[in-house]
């Protein structure tokens, strides 16, 4: 009997959740096929693939070596949306959803901080350079700013008339005459009236006119200065399930995240997502919104040429083989 004829092994492959992101040890059964190595370096980079071929896995991986002095934070996407939004070709709206998205991993981020400090209490040497409430209340003041301060613009006075406002009273009358004579006859009338007020409704007030403001130049020095608190050489966004966000989100996305991790050495971005459902940038009418491929940030792998049968046959079996010796 061969080993993959065996009832204990083939009960052992099948208790294998299919998805990574389900697994709690996914690195635990990492087959490496060459690809880790290739996103190990500084640079900001993106990870393709379709669905099914590991891309969750190697961030994992990423994550689970990850050298001593830096955090590496992994962030499925998918929760920083609420539900579905539609944008209509509207840019306001989509950068509003974007800007929700972008709140939501810089909290993600912050709670990643917190665990990393907790896990330093509980050593038996606290190494880090800051002292435990230092570090939490950068960490608010972090989450402060991603969330901005509104600035009043304009104030604008206005009045609102609406006219023809009718009343209506109906007031019905009869009438009955009879006539003698050589030709009598007999009448009867019926008269209706109606009678109205025309209102005139005016509303006058003032609206206020403004915008909501974020000061990336701060959120990136609070970011600094956290990792210098904590002793860490450099944090790491693991952000998986890109392509879960709308299309027309993604170009805003990307520079909110450009803005705040792309201007320091101290951070970098390892984006997984599917090549052909995502955007990272569109030309306004005065400059690029969004990351610059092969400017920003980088193809670090492509997984379809290593883990799709149809491009590379001789990979896929051979990945195969190492799962299962």
């Amino acid at each position: 009997m061969s080993i993959i004829e065996n009832p204990l092994f083939v009960t052992a492959v099948e208790g294998i959740a299919l998805r990574a992101e389900f697994r709690d040890q996914s690195s635990n059964v990492y087959i490496d096929t060459g690809q880790l190595s290739k996103i190990k370096g500084t640079d900001n980079q993106i990870v393709y693939g379709r669905r099914g071929t590991g891309k969750t896995h190697l961030l994992q991986a990423f994550q689970s070596d990850a050298k001593e002095n830096t955090l590496a934070v992994f962030i499925d996407l998918r929760k920083t949306q609420d539900a579905p939004v539609s944008f209509h070709g509207n840019p306001e709206v989509a950068s509003t959803a974007a800007l929700k998205s972008f709140q939501k991993i810089i909290s993600l981020l912050g709670d990643q901080y917190l665990k990393y400090l907790e896990e330093l209490i509980k050593s038996d040497n606290y190494s880090a350079e800051g002292t435990p409430d230092e570090v939490v209340e950068l960490v608010s003041t972090l989450i402060d700013y991603s969330k901005g301060d509104w600035h009043i613009s304009e104030l604008v006075e206005y009045s609102d008339t609406r006219l023809n406002e009718i009343i209506n009273t109906d007031t019905n009358s009869g009438n009955v005459t009879l006539s003698l004579g050589k030709s009598p006859s007999l009448g009867l009338g019926l008269t209706n009236e109606q009678t109205g007020q025309v209102k005139e409704n005016i509303t006058q007030g003032s609206k206020v006119k403004g915008e909501l403001r974020i000061s990336f130049s701060k959120i990136i020095s609070t970011l600094e200065e956290i990792n210098k608190l904590l002793s860490l050489e450099k944090t790491i966004l693991l952000l998986d399930e890109w392509s879960f966000i709308s299309l027309d989100l993604q170009p805003y996305l990307a520079e909110w995240l450009k803005r705040s991790f792309m201007s320091s050495p101290k951070f970098c971005l390892k984006i997984a997502c599917i090549r052909y459902q995502s955007n990272f940038s569109f030309n306004s009418a005065s400059s690029r919104i969004g990351f610059e491929l092969n400017g920003d940030i980088f193809v670090g792998v492509d997984l379809d040429d290593i883990l799709v049968f149809d491009k590379n046959k001789f990979s896929v079996i051979h990945f195969f083989y190492k799962v299962i010796i």
